[in-house]
């Protein structure tokens, strides 16, 4: 199940991207060009402002020349210089090293993490007991979201526990066992995980042939820890 899902997570990821670049791109002519003095050594963000022509120059002791065009404000430079100085990226993705440990943080936690349990866009998951690729990314609670430091808009991967696998989702054991169609695990009903509930799951363990039941999040836990 979920083939659907992956179709919607490049069409959302394509989107984010565009917005991305829409928030630097200008047109029109530059109106005034002022000099600033950047904090840190060049990176992604300042490689990416001057490819779209807002910064024309660096020079050796880091000054450079900021074109402001006729629709941006110099207060928006600015802020996008401030972050620049504390090497914001454009997007953030930050994979746990210890999933099963991290997994515990994000169910006691009342907040969203700027950490995920795994890559958004896994293929596979071989350091996990089961095979969860990036279809499952609504299932495992990853999701992509938008959020502003300094007055600047950056786009980051974020894990919840509001876990949601569903009934006929398909589980398998590895790579192997997928290319072999043999799955391990098939969902007959659940319940989504909120924040004052753990949610439910009835499913198949098609490798013992028994009907088992479990909570989300310990579904989740069995995923990774087996």
């Amino acid at each position: 199940g979920r083939k659907i899902h992956i179709n919607e997570l490049e069409k959302n990821t394509a989107k984010a991207t565009d917005e991305l670049k829409a928030y630097y791109e200008f047109t029109g002519k530059a109106r005034e060009i002022k000099q600033y003095k950047l904090i840190d050594e060049r990176d992604d963000i300042l490689d990416a402002l001057i490819g779209l022509g807002i910064i024309e120059a660096v020079e050796k002791d880091k000054t450079v020349n900021v074109r402001l065009p006729e629709d941006m404000t110099l207060n928006r430079i600015e802020r996008i210089l401030e972050v620049y100085g504390e090497r914001l990226p454009l997007f953030i993705h930050r994979p746990s090293l210890n999933p099963s440990e991290f997994l515990s943080e994000v169910i006691n936690s009342k907040r969203r993490s700027e950490q995920v349990l795994r890559a958004y866009d896994a293929i596979d998951t071989p350091e996990w007991a089961y095979r969860v690729p990036r279809c499952f990314n609504d299932a495992l609670d990853i999701k992509l979201l938008m959020r502003t430091k300094n007055y600047v808009e950056y786009y980051v991967w974020t894990q919840g526990a509001n876990f949601a696998f569903d009934a006929g989702d398909v589980i398998y054991r590895d790579n192997a066992s997928y290319e072999n169609g043999k799955p391990a695990l098939q969902v007959i009903s659940a319940i989504g995980a909120n924040e004052s509930y753990p949610g439910e799951i009835r499913y198949m363990d098609l490798e013992s042939g028994e009907e088992k039941m479990k909570t989300q999040t310990d579904f989740v836990r069995m995923l990774i820890c087996g």
